[in-house]
Parts: C-alpha cells; sequence; structure tokens
C-alpha cells in the first residue's frame, strides 16, 4: 500500500519522501510528450478558448503594465524629496511627496486585487468552456455511431 506522500509505506523500498522518482529523486514522467510537430497546433487550440476573454485580458495586461509603471514612481519621487523638497525646505512639495508615497502603493495594490480577480474570472470562464466542449465533443454522437446503430437496428428487423 503507497502512503499518502507517495511512498511505499512502512517497511518498502521507497524513501519515505516521493517514491516515483526517477535517478537521483527527479521526476518520471508519466505521460509521453506532445511531438514538437504538434505543440503548435495544440497552443492554437487552446488559444481559441481564450478569444471570447480578449477584452478582459488586454484589461490584465493594462493593470500588469500600470502596477508596473506606479512601482517606478516611488523611488522617483524619494529622490525629488531628498534632491528638491529637503534642501529646498519646501514643506508643501514635501507633504506632496510623502502623500503621494503613501497613497500610490494603496491604489497600485487595488489595481492588483482588480488584476487577480479579473484573472480569476478568466481562467475559470476558459476552464468551463474547456469541460464543456469536451462534454460536447464526448457526448456527440458521431455519423459513423449512428450509421452503426441504425444497422444493428435494420439486421434485427
Amino acid at each position: 500500500m503507497r502512503a499518502a506522500t507517495g511512498g511505499t509505506g512502512r517497511g518498502g523500498r521507497g524513501t519515505g519522501g516521493g517514491g516515483r522518482g526517477g535517478m537521483f529523486g527527479g521526476p518520471v514522467a508519466d505521460f509521453d510528450p506532445v511531438p514538437k510537430e504538434r505543440r503548435g497546433q495544440t497552443i492554437r487550440r487552446i488559444l481559441v478558448f481564450f478569444t471570447p476573454y480578449r477584452g478582459q485580458i488586454a484589461v490584465v495586461l493594462a493593470a500588469i503594465l500600470l502596477t508596473s509603471f506606479i512601482g517606478l514612481i516611488n523611488p522617483y519621487l524619494l529622490k525629488l524629496l531628498i534632491d528638491v523638497a529637503i534642501p529646498g525646505r519646501d514643506w508643501g512639495l514635501l507633504n506632496l511627496f510623502v502623500g503621494l508615497m503613501i497613497v500610490l502603493p494603496i491604489i497600485s495594490g487595488l489595481i492588483g486585487i482588480g488584476q487577480s480577480y479579473l484573472n480569476n474570472v478568466i481562467g475559470q470562464s476558459v476552464m468551463h468552456d474547456l469541460r464543456t466542449a469536451l462534454y460536447t465533443h464526448l457526448t456527440e454522437p458521431t455519423r459513423a455511431s449512428l450509421r452503426r446503430l441504425l444497422d444493428r437496428l435494420m439486421a434485427g428487423l
């Protein structure tokens, strides 16, 4: 009996941690890899399921770019704070820079929350579409199976 961790259980030959490793404990493939000539075709077939969500994917990409840009602003604000506001004793500018350094990470975090939510929605929707397509494909009778069924029915008459 195998242990829950994948080992061989008590008294077995396993090392206790993995059980299904290859040489030096590396993973062993339980499947045949997709041939190189079919990889592009497989990726194109999967990408078809993402096409209804192009707008949402564009929003996610824009959110990634926006949060990256916001992340670049804080070091520049710190530079301005040290080089301009403090030596010039401009307290209004100092307060503005410090306020922006507080507000911008909050805005970036809120954008990140929306991005994570949208990523989850897209992923779940694509998974639903994949499952629906698979179910439809498996339950849809083919012409050949219908012909065989009709042949059997006609042979029984």
